[in-house]
This record gives structure tokens, C-alpha cells and sequence, in this order.
């Protein structure tokens, strides 16, 4: 275990040499648990390129690969939700890699207009985009075939063609719940399998998906298990999370990332070091993990009694949201079938809208989005192809992203909610059994209470949506929005960051050329002035 003298920040993020093989992750084929150096092996026995599609296809983990091949090829893969990164540029006579965008940056490079309007409404780049246009990320599910007298081309393997075993056989809703939480078992039992006994550390909230893991965990067994959680004192969030820790016999640590010594760090070299390593041009960066995983790498993370391992697996609960269909709340979306527009239409209305764009901007904003619908496979049903959307843009740019905060300090990760054979299941389910996440969070309901960690306040989003008072108020929401007081960006903050993003809204307000509306269109506009200072180019606002 790491103690505070022995801690070290992490070096600049730096090119990949693709003289030789690279990879990233681990990966399971079948029960063959195959981690990092096994996995180019793995990969460069494919007889040929569509046996390199099918490996990708038909395995899970979370993994990257670059290889070179004998022939000259450089074939290279990310996992189905692309939780290891790469991005590449065209070069003279060959191609880049790297694991983070800013390492491809180069003197005289521009910005991607259209990516950064999109950036503004969502916190990512779209596609294969980055801010910069010669820089590329390589999307999930894709892999990238660079032949030196052919150029890059870029294939998809992660297709909705997976669903078809399921879609044959379709299951009760009761035989639906059962096999769920047979497969969110057998999940949990390949993450133990990776763990192969090292400790955990779980950022446990009050929410359904890090108490899937917890709950997961303890009910197979498994002895390293260690909570924290973090944000302002005493939020409710952190009170759940203590007594479920309690209940399930785990050691808690509550990590306060809003202290007075915490708030200063706009300008602080190591803070904008792990802000472009987490964001690498495609994504924003988050800054609540930035103090748990400082504390937690640098060994001084202590609950009084228990010191937490500083070289421990940590278990991010991200994607469970995802998983169990929380961005299905419109009806519209078990339709058959709905046009590109009509699905832009419904995602622009699906989150907070994070900034105020005039009517141009917004048209602009909605033909991108509905480019990108006409790119995904267009015989499969409405609600198939919004969730394509997550799967491809949403997920792997913006709610995984936070495993980049334990990456940068050393910490491996590992997230349990992303396994693909479990997702696979999940979105093969009918859009009655997701629609605003009714079989998940039922199966979630049932098995905390066996187990002694359900709440009366835990959330029931499908009874909610369901109601009669709410159909109601969204008939007349559009009629009164326009009556009605804007309300504050920090509404509902439990984090703390009214107080911690202070620096950042000044910096932001004093530059005058943003209306953000959200704390996260807030953050979105932070960066860009971070990434306009480093580039030297004014913004294309």
C-alpha cells in the first residue's frame, strides 16, 4: 500500500509507438479471463479481417487494441462502449495514435466548428469527432482498418443483429426479472474473477446502480470490499450510502471534496493536467472524483479505524442508468418507427438543455443530431435506435468518462454495469419491460429488500412517469415554460458545487460570450475556454 510520501503525479499522456503492439484492459472470451499482455495474442490470431470483427463482437471487458500487421495493415479496436480510449490522426505516410486527443495536438490545428456547438449542448463530440478537426476518437463499437495505399476506413461490429436470439424468444416480464438477476450474478462473478482478490473500492451513492455492485459483492462473498463517497457534508446521498455500507458490513470513508483547501484549483497545474487527461478533446471533465482520488491514491484516505487500499480496483457504477432504460421517458419512442428528425426533436428534449441557443443554432444543432440517426441501422425499432445513441455517444463520452478520474492518479477500474453480455440482454428487452426503467429497477427493489438495504425513498422513475399527475403536467408544460422563472443552475445540487465551481463562473461570466443554464453547460463552457488558451485559436461562437 501506497502512504502519502510515496505518491507521485502521473506523467504527461504521450503517443502510442505502434513500431509494436499496443494494448489496453482486459477482455473475457467465454470463461478465458485475458488480461493486458494477453490480449494482442488474442487479437493477431484472426485469420483475416472479419475474424478480427468477430473477436471484437463476441467478447466482454474493457479493452483497447492497436496492432500492426505483417502486411503493413494497423488494425485497432475499443471495447462496445469504448471504456479504453483511442484517437488517431492521418499523418504523412502513416498514422497516430494516442490514448488521449491532446497528444496528437499539433501547431497550427483548428477547431471543429460543428463539433464544438455540439459540445455545448451535451459535453462530447459526436461521432468519430473531436473539437480539433484533424484529431479523431474512434467511436465504440468501430474499429479502424489503416492499409497505407487505402487510407482509414472505419467498420462497425457492435450491431443491433446481436438482440436476434432474444428477439425470437420472447420472455414473460416475470421470466424477463429472473433472468436479469441471473445475469447480473453471473456478471458480478466475472468481475470477482478480475479481481482475483485485490481489493475494491466502491463510490457508493444512494442510487440503484453502485448498490447493485455493493449488494452483488457481498452476496457472492467477496472479502475487499471498502465504500466511500463524496460531495458537501452531511448530503443525503452520503447518508444512504453510510447505512448501506453498515448494513452490508463494509468498511465507509466519506471524503468532504468541498473543503475551503479544495476550492482553489482553476489555476493549479496538477488540476488542468487530470482535466485534459479525462477530457482528451471529446469529452468534459468532472471534477468531483478529483479529490477522492487524490486522497485515495496518495494513501491518506482513512475512515479512523480502517486505512483504504491505495492500490485497489476502483468499481464505478456508471451505466446502470443506461442499463436499465432511464432515457426511455417518451412514449413516442415504442413506436415502430420515427424519422431522424423527429428522434433529434425528442433528444433535444430528453435532458436539461445546459445552454440558451438562439434559432439558428438550434436548427443547426438538430440536423447534427439527426445525422447521426440516419448513420445507425434503420429497420430497427424507434426506441433501439435512440438507445443506439447512449450506447454509441452518451455512455462511453460522457457518463463513463469519470473512470478517467482514477486512471490519472494509478487507480485500475473496473465497472461491473458494463459487462456486454448483460447490456446485450438488457436491450433486447421490449420497450414495455424498459420504458423509464420498470424491469431494472423492479429486480433492484426486490433484491435490496432480501438483503436488507431498500430504502422507502428509493426512486420508482416508472411510477412516476406513469401517473396521471404527471402525463398531465407534461400536456402543459410547453404552454407555461415561457411564463415561468428560470431556475437557478445550482438547483438541486447535492454535491457542493455552488461553492466549488465558483472560480469556474467567474471565469466564465467575465467572459461573457456564454448563457450556460445548467452546472454541467456551466463546466461544458469552462473547458472550452481551457482548450481555446492551449490551442491559440478564438472559439467559433
Amino acid at each position: 500500500m501506497k502512504t502519502a510520501s510515496d505518491f507521485v503525479p502521473p506523467i504527461p499522456v504521450k503517443e502510442i509507438d505502434i513500431t509494436t503492439d499496443y494494448s489496453a484492459g482486459y477482455l473475457f472470451d467465454h470463461n478465458d479471463h485475458l488480461t493486458t499482455d494477453k490480449l494482442p495474442a488474442f487479437f493477431q490470431a484472426a485469420s483475416g479481417w472479419d475474424d478480427f470483427l468477430s473477436r471484437a463482437r463476441n467478447i466482454t471487458g474493457e479493452w483497447a487494441v492497436v496492432l500492426r500487421r505483417s502486411d503493413g495493415e494497423i488494425w485497432a479496436a475499443t471495447d462496445h462502449r469504448s471504456s479504453q480510449r483511442l484517437y488517431y490522426r492521418q499523418c504523412k505516410g502513416g498514422i497516430r495514435f494516442a490514448e488521449n486527443g491532446f497528444a496528437l495536438l499539433d501547431e497550427g490545428d483548428n477547431w471543429d466548428d460543428e463539433a464544438v456547438l455540439f459540445f455545448l449542448r451535451w459535453g462530447y463530440t459526436q461521432g468519430e469527432r473531436t473539437l480539433i478537426s484533424s484529431i479523431s476518437k474512434l467511436p465504440a463499437g468501430h474499429a479502424l482498418r489503416f492499409r497505407p495505399e487505402g487510407g482509414i476506413t472505419l467498420e462497425v461490429y457492435d450491431t443491433t443483429a446481436r438482440y436476434a436470439p432474444f428477439d425470437s424468444h420472447q420472455l414473460s416480464y416475470q421470466e424477463a426479472k429472473e433472468e436479469l438477476k441471473r445475469r447480473l450474478l453471473r456478471t458480478g462473478e466475472r468481475l470477482v474473477a478480475h479481481l482475483d482478490g485485490r481489493p475494491a473500492v466502491l463510490p457508493l451513492s444512494g442510487g440503484y446502480d453502485s448498490r447493485m455492485i455493493a449488494y452483488t459483492l457481498h452476496r457472492l462473498q467477496y472479502p475487499h470490499v471498502y465504500c466511500i463517497s463524496y460531495g458537501k457534508e452531511n448530503n443525503p446521498d452520503s447518508r444512504k450510502a453510510a447505512q448501506i455500507a453498515a448494513r452490508l458490513g463494509f468498511p465507509f470513508l466519506y471524503i468532504n471534496s468541498v473543503s475551503a483547501d479544495c476550492l482553489d484549483y482553476t489555476h493549479d497545474e496538477v488540476f488542468l493536467s487530470y482535466m485534459r487527461h479525462m477530457t482528451g478533446l471529446s469529452s468534459c471533465y468532472y471534477y468531483q472524483e478529483f479529490q477522492a482520488a487524490k486522497k485515495l491514491a496518495s494513501g491518506t484516505a482513512h475512515n479512523g479505524s480502517t486505512a483504504f487500499p491505495s492500490d485497489a480496483v476502483v468499481l464505478p457504477g456508471h451505466q446502470g442508468d443506461d442499463l436499465g432504460g432511464s432515457q426511455l421517458m417518451t412514449r413516442m419512442l415504442g413506436r415502430k418507427h420515427l424519422s431522424p428528425d423527429q428522434l433529434s426533436r425528442i433528444l433535444y428534449r430528453h435532458k436539461q438543455q445546459n445552454q440558451t441557443f438562439d434559432p439558428k443554432e438550434r436548427e443547426r444543432l438538430l440536423s447534427l443530431q439527426a445525422h447521426l440517426f440516419t448513420t445507425y441501422v434503420g429497420s430497427q425499432s424507434a426506441y433501439r435506435t435512440f438507445e443506439q445513441y447512449m450506447q454509441w455517444e452518451n455512455i462511453p463520452k460522457y457518463m463513463l468518462n469519470s473512470q478517467q478520474s482514477w486512471r490519472y492518479f494509478g487507480l485500475d477500474t473496473a465497472c461491473m454495469l458494463l459487462d456486454k453480455e448483460l447490456l446485450d440482454f438488457a436491450y433486447s428487452l421490449p420497450f414495455e419491460y424498459r420504458y423509464g426503467k420498470r424491469i431494472y429497477d423492479d429486480v433492484c427493489r426486490e433484491l435490496y429488500t432480501e438483503s436488507g438495504i431498500a430504502f422507502a425513498d428509493d426512486l420508482d422513475l416508472h411510477g412516476i412517469i406513469t401517473s396521471p399527475a404527471y402525463r398531465v403536467k407534461q400536456l402543459i408544460k410547453p404552454f407555461v415554460r415561457p411564463f415561468l422563472p428560470r431556475h437557478s443552475i445550482w438547483k438541486g445540487d447535492l454535491i457542493g458545487f455552488e461553492r466549488i465551481m465558483q472560480p469556474v463562473f467567474r471565469e466564465v461570466t467575465q467572459d461573457g460570450r456564454f448563457h450556460p443554464t445548467s452546472i454541467n453547460g456551466l463546466s461544458f463552457c469552462w473547458y472550452l475556454l481551457q482548450v481555446e488558451q492551449r490551442l491559440g485559436k478564438r472559439l467559433p461562437l
